[in-house]
C-alpha cells in the first residue's frame, strides 16, 4: 500500500483554489452564506473530515447569540455537528468514530461579523482501501439553510473535488 507523507493534509490544504480556504486580505477565511467547504483526507487507516460553514448556514444568525433561543440553537447545532453519522462513507471501508472537535465560533474572539463553525471528524477504517463514497445528505438535512457544500479530498490514489448540494449530496471518490 502507498504510504502518504504526515503533512498531505497541509499540501492538500496548499493546493486548494483561492475561493476554498485563502484567506482574504485582512487575515479571514473567504466566507459565503450558503456555501460550506468540506477537506476529506485519508491517511492509512485514518479518514480526517474537516468542514467550515458560515455561522448563518448552521443557526442562521453570526451575531452573538444573545437570547435564550439563539443559546439553544448554537448548542444544538454543536450538538449536532459533533455526530459521527453527518458523514456517510461507504460500509466497505468499515470506518468507526474516533473523534471530534467542534468549536463554538462564539466563544472566541475574531471577526464578529463572520463567524464560522470549525468541526473535525476522525475516523478509522479497517478496510481503507474501499473508501470510494461520501454521502453528504444527513448534513444538508441538519442544516437546510445550506445550499452547496465544496469537497476537496485526497486519498492514496488521487485526489479531486466535487460540490454537492441538496438535490446531489452523494459524491464518488475517485482515486
Amino acid at each position: 500500500m502507498l504510504r502518504l507523507p504526515a503533512c498531505l493534509p497541509l499540501i492538500l490544504m496548499a493546493t486548494l483554489p483561492a475561493t476554498g480556504l485563502a484567506g482574504d486580505l485582512d487575515g479571514h477565511a473567504a466566507h459565503q452564506h450558503g456555501v460550506a467547504q468540506l477537506t476529506l483526507v485519508l491517511e492509512k487507516n485514518t479518514v480526517q473530515i474537516g468542514l467550515e460553514s458560515p455561522a448563518d448556514n448552521i443557526v442562521g444568525f453570526e451575531h452573538a447569540p444573545a437570547k435564550p433561543g439563539e443559546k439553544a440553537a448554537v448548542a444544538a447545532a454543536l450538538s449536532t455537528l459533533r455526530r459521527p453519522t453527518l458523514f456517510g462513507l461507504n460500509a466497505e471501508a468499515a470506518c468507526g468514530k474516533a473523534r471530534t472537535q467542534a468549536g463554538n465560533p462564539f466563544d472566541a474572539s475574531g471577526n464578529a461579523a463572520h463567524r464560522d463553525f470549525d468541526v473535525n471528524h476522525v475516523f478509522e477504517c479497517s478496510q481503507p482501501t474501499r473508501l470510494n463514497r461520501l454521502d453528504a445528505s444527513p448534513l444538508f438535512k441538519a442544516f437546510p439553510r445550506l445550499q452547496s457544500l465544496k469537497v476537496d479530498y485526497a486519498l492514496p490514489g488521487g485526489q479531486g473535488s466535487v460540490t454537492l448540494t441538496a438535490a446531489s449530496p452523494n459524491a464518488m471518490l475517485v482515486r
